[in-house]
C-alpha cells in the first residue's frame, strides 16, 4: 500500500493481521540488488494489503509491543502522511502512531 493510497482513506486506522516478515526486494535506487524489508499484512477501511513500514514506524511500534515479531498481530494504529521529499521528488510518506 503506498502513501497516496493510504492519503486516499477517509478512516486512517489499521490492523497488522499477520506475523510480519523480512523478505528480499529488488532495490529501489538500484534493481540489480536486493534489501531485506519488513512486510506487515494490514487490515484498513478498504481491505487487507502489505505494507512496508519505514524505519520510523518500525520503532514506534517497537516501542509499544516490542521486537518479537509474533506480538505484532492486532496491533491497532493511525496512518500519519505527510508530504516530504523523497529523492528530488515531493511524496506522501507514511508514519504509524
Amino acid at each position: 500500500m503506498s502513501g497516496d493510497e493510504i492519503a486516499q482513506l477517509k478512516d486512517k486506522r489499521f490492523e497488522i493481521v499477520e506475523e510480519p516478515r523480512y523478505e528480499q526486494l529488488p532495490d529501489l535506487e538500484d534493481n540489480t540488488k536486493t534489501r531485506e524489508k519488513l512486510v506487515m499484512t494490514i487490515r484498513t477501511t478498504a481491505g487487507t494489503s502489505e505494507y512496508y513500514p519505514n524505519k520510523t514506524s518500525q520503532r514506534t511500534i517497537m516501542e509499544r509491543v516490542g521486537r518479537d515479531l509474533s506480538k505484532w498481530i492486532n496491533y491497532k494504529g493511525i496512518f500519519i502522511i505527510k508530504e516530504m521529499m523523497v529523492g528530488k521528488l515531493p511524496k506522501n510518506v507514511i508514519f504509524v502512531k
